[in-house]
């Protein structure tokens, strides 16, 4: 049997055995649209379960949940067999089967929901099988599998395998553990719930790739679409909730847990064995480390003692010495041998007795640690002044720790004589400084002297500019005067003077012709001098700041503050530019352009036109 056909049996295995006959040919379709019937099997766990309070299982409660959500009532139709579930799909007389695998040609005879649930088929072997591990290690070995599957015809056909029928998975599953067969193919998950409700899951394994991967969902007949999309709405709002993974743990469960009571116990008796073995090692272990850290102690002691930059000494309590390091011996220049035949050690250091009687006293008495200065003498007769600490231990040995401090006393001896002359040099300098101080005094109060002076002239300075201010007030009020007091009637005074002449040339003789040129230029004069007299009044003013100037409003308000003669007309142009400049110039310089405009025209009126030409 090759591997193809193989697995295409597998595929059939997957949602049950589809046969023909029904029970329920007199039964009448529901179509009701609050109620629906649904097909169960009477035992297919974990899908279908009987129970003494009704039907259960995974695809029971499964449909229950969607219904509810959907707000249906169910009316279960229990079968014995797989085989009897297609008839009364067909012909109506059943609205769903709530657990259905999903196939190429189930698709064209039935309508299906959106999955619910995946599982795949695999090869289970025992525990202890090494020599099974792929679909082609099959051969030649025997099979157990459900009789009633369709697996189980297929494989009998192909003669390629061995095959054993049992009447459920269950009883496949105990041949393979008593050795009746070699393998069981069958569906993981209900096999392996089997399995962990006889608590032998630990005694199976599945071997190989997955042999086929199934889906299955809620099965209806062909053409109720209404149903599968009502269906499918309550399904994918279930399955995004928690009680969804709980419902599907609940009835695929969990594996057991390898620690048996058992199993711990005997673990409990190897760790209590292990750990009296491990404290007989380690405390032998331990004692050799102590033994080694003694003797690395003892042997850094001594490295210390023998290479330290102080004194190390000690004494028993009849004065003798027990240890000298090489730095006593360096600085005093006696040797312990050499120390110790005298009568009393101590004499080598301390010729005078009395000092001898405090220092043995000391050192046999003084166990606090404190450093106390003692005046030793060597044995070339130098005195020097050197810090002892000592330790009393309990077997009687004073020990002692110190270092020279000659050098130092000296440096500090020194260091008092350089503080003193420092002292006079601080006296020195201070009296220097403090006639600094006097002349910075002296200079000080000059240095205010002439910040009064200074202070007095910048009052004198205000109190001009507040004259030049009240004077620049004046200023501005006679340019207000000059401009609209003396240059108004100036220019009426012009214009009437040009009509004149213009109008009544023909009446003056030469000489009205001469008087009346005379009038225009003192006229002009008069307004050279009033011009001289304004530029004056502007002089050291601040200049204005300049501003946006829309002359299209501008010039308007130009034109309305002018009176116009006769049949005058002002016609402006439509879109003057805007310009940034002083807004009362501006203003100044078109009064002039347009006061000149009509100043010059007929005196019957005339047409001012005001307008810009862009000259690139």
């Amino acid at each position: 049997m090759n591997r193809k056909y193989f697995i295409a049996l597998l595929f059939s295995i997957t949602v049950g055995v589809v046969a023909l006959g029904s029970p329920f040919a007199q039964a009448q379709q529901n179509n009701s649209k609050d109620n629906i019937r649904v097909i169960i099997l009477e035992d297919f766990p974990p899908q279908f379960v009987t129970t003494p309070d009704g039907p259960s299982g995974l695809a029971v409660e499964m449909m229950r949940e969607v219904a509810q959500r959907a707000s249906l009532d169910i009316e279960f139709v229990t079968l014995d067999s797989w085989k009897d579930i297609y008839e009364p799909l067909k012909n109506g007389t059943v609205d769903a089967i709530s657990n259905m695998g999903i196939s190429e040609a189930r698709k064209k005879i039935l309508e299906f929901t959106d999955p619910y649930e995946v599982f795949d088929i695999k090869i289970f072997v025992r525990k202890e099988t090494n020599d099974i591990k792929t679909i082609d290690d099959l051969k030649g070995k025997l099979l157990g599998v459900q009789a009633t599957n369709v697996l189980t015809k297929g494989l009998v056909k192909s003669g390629d395998y061995q095959i054993k029928q049992y009447a459920s998975f269950k009883l496949a599953l105990l041949g393979l553990l008593s050795g009746e067969v070699d393998a069981v193919p069958a569906p993981t998950e209900p096999f392996l719930l089997i399995a962990r409700g006889a608590r032998l899951d630990d005694r199976i394994k599945f071997v190989g790739a997955s042999l086929l991967e199934v889906k299955r969902a809620i099965a209806l007949p062909k053409g109720r679409t209404e149903l599968r999309d009502r269906l499918n709405k309550s399904l994918r709002e279930f399955k995004q909730t928690d009680d969804y993974q709980k419902l599907l743990t609940k009835w695929y469960g969990s594996p057991t847990p390898y620690w048996t009571m058992t199993r711990l116990i005997v673990l409990m008796g190897v760790v209590f064995a292990a750990s009296i073995l491990i404290m007989g090692i380690w405390r032998y272990y331990s004692i050799i480390g102590l033994n080694r850290r003694i003797q690395e102690s003892e042997v850094r002691f001594r490295t210390i003692y023998e290479n330290a930059p102080v004194f190390i000494n000690a004494f028993d309590e009849n004065g003798r010495c027990v240890l000298w390091n090489k730095e006593c011996q360096k600085v005093f220049g006696w040797t312990i041998d050499e120390i110790n035949a005298h009568d009393n050690s101590l004499m080598c250091f301390y010729p005078d007795s009395a000092v001898r009687a405090e220092v043995m006293q000391t050192v046999t008495t003084d166990s606090d640690g404190h450093f106390r200065e003692w005046h030793p003498q060597t044995k070339d007769g130098r005195t020097l002044t050197t810090i002892w600490a000592n330790f009393r231990f309990s077997d009687g040995i004073a020990f002692s720790l110190g270092y020279d401090i000659t050098e130092r006393r000296l440096a500090e001896k020194e260091l008092a004589k350089h503080r003193v002359h420092l002292q006079e040099l601080v006296n020195d300098k201070t009296a220097e400084l403090k006639i600094r101080v006097d002349e910075a005094e002296h200079l000080n109060k000059a240095m205010v002297n002439l910040l009064d002076d200074l202070q007095e002239k910048q009052r004198q300075l205000e109190a001009s500019a507040q004259q030049l201010t009240a004077s620049n007030v004046e200023l501005k009020e006679f340019a207000y005067i000059v401009s609209h007091d003396l240059k108004a009637p100036l220019r009426a005074i012009s214009q009437l003077t040009h009509w004149i002449s213009e109008d009544y040339s023909e009446a003056f003789d030469d000489e009205g012709k001469v008087q009346m040129n005379l009038v225009l230029q003192r006229v002009k004069r008069m307004d050279g001098l009033i011009e001289g007299i304004l530029r004056y009044s502007r002089l050291g003013r601040v200049r204005k700041k300049e501003e946006s100037i829309d002359l299209n409003i501008l010039v308007n308000e130009v034109v309305d503050s002018i009176a116009l003669p006769g049949n005058t007309q002002i016609v402006i142009e439509e879109k003057l530019p805007i310009i940034f400049r002083d807004s009362t110039r501006v203003e100044q310089v078109f009064q002039n352009l347009i006061g000149n405009a009509i100043k010059f025209m007929d005196r019957d009126g005339g047409l001012v036109k005001v307008g810009c030409v862009d000259t690139g």
